[in-house]
C-alpha cells in the first residue's frame, strides 16, 4: 500500500509530504497530550518535516495566507483533535 502524499508548492518548487490522514502513529503519540492546538499542529508537522528538510524550510517561509492555504489543502478541512474517523 502507498502512503497517501500531499503535494504543496512554494516559491515555484514542489514538495511532499504524507497526508494528514496517513500520518504515522510516532507523529499522533507526540502529541497525543497537548492541548494547545497550535504547538499540537507544529509538532505533529515537525515529524513528517524534521528540522533541516526543505519542506520544513518552505514552510518557515511562508507568509500567514500561504500557511493557511498549505494548512487547508493538508488538512483538508478537518479538526486538528480529531482523526478523520471518529464518530459522534
Amino acid at each position: 500500500m502507498t502512503a497517501k502524499i500531499y503535494k504543496f508548492e512554494h516559491d515555484g518548487e514542489t514538495y511532499e509530504i504524507p497526508s494528514l490522514a496517513a500520518l504515522p502513529m510516532g507523529a499522533l503519540r507526540k502529541a497525543r497530550k497537548i492541548q494547545d492546538e497550535t504547538d499540537k499542529l507544529f509538532t505533529m508537522l515537525e515529524v513528517v518535516m524534521p528540522e533541516g528538510s526543505p519542506a520544513l524550510a518552505a514552510l518557515d517561509l511562508m507568509d500567514t495566507e500561504a500557511f493557511q492555504d498549505f494548512l487547508a489543502g493538508w488538512t483538508q478541512g478537518a479538526p486538528m483533535g480529531e482523526s478523520s474517523s471518529s464518530e459522534s
